[in-house]
């Protein structure tokens, strides 16, 4: 398997663990009342947004071919950090 396969892989391994962890948090929003839902269902559309941003990358790398992804690798794996981490900071808002 080359490497924008295995990254292919990662990404998609990741946006699944994150919709698990969506779908988790819209079971507890559902349980909540008042402000406490709100706030619940305020940061599920962040979390939702940045879900979105990251398929419309994982879309892009799929569209390239192999010599376009050994230009554009860099800046993608950067990219999907970017998002890897605003992600991870906004669903420890919720520990």
């Amino acid at each position: 398997m080359d490497d924008k396969d295995d990254f292919q892989e990662r990404l998609n391994a990741q946006l699944d663990a994150w919709r698990a962890e969506i779908a988790q948090l819209e079971a507890k929003a559902k349980e909540a009342h008042g402000e406490a839902q709100q706030k619940y269902l305020d940061q599920i559309e962040d979390l939702r947004e940045y879900q979105r941003e990251a398929e419309i990358k994982l879309n892009e790398i799929r569209a390239t071919n192999e010599a376009a992804w050994q230009d554009i690798k860099s800046g993608y794996e950067a990219a999907w950090n970017e998002i890897a981490n605003s992600m991870k900071k906004a669903l420890s808002r919720f520990d």
